[in-house]
């Protein structure tokens, strides 16, 4: 599958950029949305949902061009349906080595990656 993003008005900068479990964006924080996007259980960075970082430019543009085959356009229509949030921070996919850095990291490390809060969703339709 391939996927287009472009984004406006972001903070100059990284972003996460994710597939969210839920197809429902309710502001101003996108809870609504769910967690990433895991059908199979996987921790992070193996989500399903767990994206390349998107990257604003100064004048807080953003556009995103890749392929992944983590999921198949009918994996994002089940009964609740699926979105995609662009976060606040970037993501560091959990990459943290242990024996590098006090205190090791923590359970919401471990699970979202450090991208801190939704700045952006949007409801995945047909």
């Amino acid at each position: 599958m391939r996927i287009t993003v472009q984004a406006s008005r972001l903070t100059p900068g990284p972003h996460g950029f994710h597939v969210h479990a839920v197809g429902k964006c309710e502001p101003p924080a996108f809870t609504s949305a769910g967690g990433h996007f895991n059908p199979r259980g996987q921790s992070h960075p193996n989500h399903a949902g767990d994206l390349p970082v998107l990257l604003a430019n100064a004048n807080g543009n953003a556009a995103l061009t890749f392929k992944t085959d983590r999921f198949k356009v009918e994996d994002l229509f089940d009964a609740d349906g699926s979105a995609f949030i662009i976060h606040a921070a970037p993501d560091n996919y959990a990459n943290i080595p242990k024996d590098r850095y006090r205190p090791d990291p923590d359970a919401a490390t471990l699970a979202t990656g450090d991208a801190g809060g939704r700045a952006a969703c949007g409801v995945i339709t047909r």
